[in-house]
C-alpha cells in the first residue's frame, strides 16, 4: 500500500480550497478521499492506472459528479463550486501520482 496528499490553497497561510488523499491499495485499486469539493468528505475508488492519465481520472470523476445536484457540492468566500468541481480532478491526479510513485520507489514508507 502507498498513501499521497495534496491540497490547492490560494496562500500559504490560507486553508485549503481542495484536497485529496489517496491510498494504492494491494488490489491495485486507488481510494481517493476528497475535502473541500461537497459538504462532507467524499470517497471514491478507481484504478490505480488512471495515474498515468489524467484526462481518464478527469473523465471518471465527471461521471461520480453527475450523480449530485449543485446543492451537494460546496462553496464559500474562497471559491465557489464550479471552480471546485473543476480543480477536484488535478488535485486528485497529483494525489494519485504522488502515491503511484512512493509504490514504486524503493526505501519509501509502505504499510
Amino acid at each position: 500500500m502507498a498513501h499521497g496528499y495534496y491540497k490547492l490553497k490560494f496562500a500559504e497561510s490560507s486553508w485549503p480550497v481542495v484536497t485529496c488523499a489517496c491510498s494504492i491499495l494491494a488490489d491495485g485499486t486507488a481510494e481517493l478521499t476528497l475535502g473541500g469539493v461537497r459538504g462532507v468528505p467524499w470517497k471514491i475508488r478507481v484504478s490505480s492506472d488512471l495515474s498515468h492519465s489524467p484526462h481518464e481520472l478527469r473523465d471518471v470523476m465527471d461521471d461520480h459528479m453527475s450523480a449530485f445536484t449543485e446543492d451537494d457540492f460546496w462553496h464559500d468566500i474562497r471559491a465557489d463550486s464550479s471552480y471546485r468541481r473543476r480543480v477536484a480532478a488535478t488535485v486528485a491526479a497529483r494525489a494519485l501520482r504522488q502515491a503511484a510513485a512512493r509504490l514504486l520507489s524503493p526505501g519509501t514508507e509502505q504499510s
